[in-house]
């Protein structure tokens, strides 16, 4: 029964760690960045009300490159955050056996250098945020990969009003993680086995421009629920039946992953 929990564990963690990485283009680090860049904001008090904590920041350099004689440097700085009230109502929920990261949510603030409404040569905007979506869907889908996800495909395109922002676009992911087949113990000879099979993740993203800056943001959750029922015969007399269900409500933790990306500022 703990192995089972594992492979969502895995796949929520694993998921996260390919889309807080997203932008990640080059290795260079905070220590060799020039310049700091201010965190992303989650306005309206969405994350401490709804029992998300932050669980990571990094400051870096995502690119640098040269644009007909004009060198262009990026810098991103990105926060993750981690669903507490989810992750400990499933603990509590099976007894401590479940523990492990579901749901999680990233927002970043990327600086160019030059400014954007400076760049010389018609190098504009489109062409910096046509290089962030690249970078940040090319590196998405090959650290998915790289984590063991597979079938990974792109969900529709969405439009998504940011708060006192633009209307931007919100590229959504699925993907899948298959896990082997895996056996309990019921009695100390007895097993119930449960079959192999595969569970779907769901990824968003969206960037858009902020005065000065870029933002991108994004999260992911599972895109279905978690249920098994399960019987074994231990004696002619006894059949155990087990039931498990995480009511993970995976619409609902979609809509709110959108709604912390239109809060972004």
């Amino acid at each position: 029964m703990m192995n089972r929990r594992l492979f969502l564990a895995a796949l929520a963690t694993s998921s996260t760690a390919a889309l807080a990485g997203c932008l990640s283009v080059t290795n260079t680090s905070r220590s060799e960045a020039d310049i700091s860049v201010r965190a992303a904001e989650v306005s309206g008090g969405q994350l401490n009300d709804n029992g998300w904590q932050k669980v990571a920041e990094l400051e870096q350099k995502v690119l640098d490159r040269d644009f007909a004689f004009v060198d262009i440097e990026v810098y991103s700085h990105t926060t993750q955050y981690e669903d507490m009230a989810l992750r400990r109502r499933l603990r509590e929920g099976t007894m401590g056996f479940f523990d492990a990261s579901v749901m999680q949510f990233f927002a970043s603030r990327i600086e160019v250098v030059p400014a954007i409404d400076e760049i010389p040569f018609g190098i504009g905007l489109d062409t910096i945020m046509g290089l962030v979506q690249a970078s940040a869907e090319s590196q998405l889908k090959g650290q998915m990969e790289e984590q063991g996800l597979n079938n990974i495909r792109e969900g529709r395109t969405e439009s998504i009003n940011i708060n006192n922002g633009p209307q931007t676009l919100l590229k959504t992911y699925f993907a899948d993680f298959k896990y082997p087949s895996m056996e309990f113990p019921v009695t100390n000879d007895q097993r119930i086995k449960i079959p192999a099979d595969s569970l779907s993740v769901w990824g968003a993203l969206s960037a858009w421009k902020s005065e000065d800056s870029i933002l991108v943001a994004g999260g992911v959750c599972p895109a279905q629920e978690f249920t098994e029922s399960l019987t074994k015969e231990v004696t002619d007399l006894i059949t155990v039946t087990i039931d498990i269900d995480l009511q993970l409500r995976p619409e609902q933790l979609q809509q709110e992953i959108r709604n912390l990306i239109r809060t972004v500022r």
